[in-house]
């Protein structure tokens, strides 16, 4: 029996490599191609000196109209591949930020001592960069210790990204693997010049990112107070975030930029990784429990009930944020396989005759007859990111019931790749349009809502 898979993310170093050697053979070969072009250029020109001037004419336009064209492929392909590159970049940025989180709240909340070494290590990384690029700004570099910075950093792109996005950006950034390899080794002031436009496109996402998980960006800057920048100075005159103080589900990234804590009808929703049962409101045992009958483990196989737990990981790496039309949805920040399990569909487990929640209600389906429904899982209150997911009826992910460990469960996966910043979408169902829900807005070909 072919058994779930879980998320697997790659390790954003490995990522970053292979897109950059990809990118060093793209260059080597575009370098060949033009001195292949400008020798048979040259060829050209030796020959049109002995004819006739006026067919030399034009064949000169014709050279200078397909050379122009060449030039705007060439310009083409090369943005395409930039694109390619800075999202895989970008994808690095976030899972390295949220492993160094995950890591210092071991450290400080949950006493994780033997992790403390590689925190440290980070934080004098990043620090290694925040440094170097202060020292530029205070005084000229010394040229005999010139080459031995550009270890660390190639000063004109860090410059420049820091003068575009301010010293903040830089500190956040600076605690990612994937971005220290780039300042070291990334050489094109063009991949620069573009990776700088797609992080001021997505400022606001990294800001709240790393702010919400109390990345700590405000350690790297403080040293320098006394440098004389004023720009560091203004970054850490900024009030000290509040937003430590909720879930990073529970903070929704409007249209207008502002932000706002999850809510329905006035009232507070609350995170919660796992399903709760509650015996005063639910007659009988907790559906939720593994039995024989609900088959074998979906991660290991096994016939008995086992330790398997579902990884949380994938959902550290989505955000809250307000869509046009839609409202409330979920924007990935990472790329997603076909297959790979999201997170579990959490909640109150409530009667399947439960009517308080005509919203996020969804039916605990038993694993070997998807007609019988074990309970309702009520997520107006007490849920999780999945809770938000909007409808589309070309929808990027599935329901599906999972027996896990010990318990079973409704999982959110992916029914297609999903790429980097895209909208993470399920189908509702054509029952749940149908009533009071009115008519779906998911935008696609093959609507259910679409007048013919």
């Amino acid at each position: 029996m072919a058994r779930t898979r879980q998320v697997q993310l790659r390790s954003s170093k490995v990522s970053y490599l292979a897109t950059k050697t990809k990118a060093t053979k793209t260059s080597d070969a575009t370098k060949m191609t033009t001195a292949v072009k400008t020798a048979k250029a040259t060829k050209t020109d030796k020959v049109a000196k002995t004819t006739n001037p006026s067919k030399t004419v034009k064949k000169l336009r014709v050279t200078e109209s397909a050379k122009h064209r060449q030039d705007e492929l060439r310009k083409s392909r090369q943005a395409a591949h930039y694109a390619a590159s800075i999202s895989d970049l970008l994808a690095a940025i976030y899972y390295d930020i949220n492993r160094v989180c995950i890591t210092y709240r071991a450290v400080r909340r949950l006493k994780r001592t033997e992790f403390l070494p590689f925190y440290k290590w980070q934080f004098e990384q990043a620090d290694k960069v925040v440094r170097i690029v202060a020292n530029l700004n205070v005084e000229e570099v010394d040229p005999c210790n010139k080459k031995d910075t550009d270890v660390v950093c190639r000063l004109d792109g860090i410059d420049l990204f820091t003068q575009e996005l301010g010293w903040k950006m830089l500190a956040i950034c600076a605690f990612s693997d994937g971005f220290r390899i780039m300042c070291r080794d990334q050489q094109d002031i063009g991949f620069w010049e573009a990776f700088i436009d797609a992080c001021e496109k997505n400022a606001l996402s990294l800001g709240i990112f790393a702010r919400s998980r109390n990345l700590d960006w405000r350690g790297l800057l403080s040293p320098h107070l006394k440098s004389g920048i004023v720009r560091i100075k203004n970054a850490l005159a900024e009030p000290p975030s509040k937003l430590t103080d909720m879930h990073p589900h529970q903070i929704v990234r409007q249209l207008d930029g502002t932000l706002a804590k999850t809510h329905h009808d006035k009232t507070r929703q609350i995170n919660t990784e796992n399903c709760i049962f509650d015996p005063e409101k639910f007659t009988g045992e907790d559906p939720t429990i593994r039995t024989a009958e609900h088959g074998s483990c979906d991660l290991c196989g096994s016939d008995d009930p086992c330790d398997c737990l579902l990884d949380g990981l994938a959902g550290t790496l989505v955000e809250l944020v307000e869509y046009p039309d839609k409202g409330v949805g979920i924007r990935s920040l990472t790329k997603f396989k076909k297959g790979d399990i999201l997170g579990e569909y959490t909640g109150e487990i409530r009667p399947e005759n439960y009517l308080g929640d005509p919203v996020y209600s969804l039916n605990l389906i038993h694993k070997n007859d998807q007609h019988k429904s074990l309970a309702l899982i009520s997520a107006v209150r007490y849920g999780n990111w999945t809770r938000f997911i909007s409808h589309s009826c070309n929808s990027s992910t599935k329901f599906e019931c999972r027996t896990i460990g010990k318990r079973i469960m409704m999982t959110v996966e992916a029914a297609r790749d999903i790429g980097m910043f895209e909208e993470i979408t399920i189908d509702y169902g054509l029952s749940y349009w149908t009533g009071i829900r009115g008519n779906c807005r998911c935008g696609e070909s093959d609507c259910i809502s679409k007048e013919a």
